[in-house]
């Protein structure tokens, strides 16, 4: 929203929606499927990745870490995935640079 430059209430305005829904999706509520694609519409983003994200965080607040457990999936990369779409090619591939390098760093360390 920020980087669209748009208010709660304008993204409610604009999804036909009340303050309130706004202002909860915008403190991490889970839209209902009509409302989420709206939102994504006015912010320009991929209904079908939201749609993937907002399903993982329903079965996360329900269940907690087991079904990322059961997809065979670590909790601990959970909130970098949640955001990874957000990023550039580049913005990748300098954070799989650096997080190898910091890997690399702890390897030389333990065997020093």
């Amino acid at each position: 929203m920020e980087e669209r430059d748009i208010s709660i209430r304008q993204l409610g305005i604009s999804c036909d929606v009340s303050y309130e829904t706004a202002r909860r999706v915008y403190r991490g509520s889970i839209p209902a499927k009509p409302v989420l694609r709206l939102m994504c519409e006015v912010l320009d983003l991929n209904f079908d990745e939201m749609g993937r994200l907002a399903n993982a965080a329903t079965l996360i607040k329900k269940y907690g870490e087991i079904p990322l457990e059961v997809a065979g999936k670590n909790p601990e990369l959970a909130p970098i995935e949640r955001v990874w779409f957000l990023l550039t090619p580049d913005q990748k591939q300098d954070a799989i640079s650096l997080i190898q390098a910091w890997a690399a760093r702890s390897k030389a360390n333990k065997t020093s």
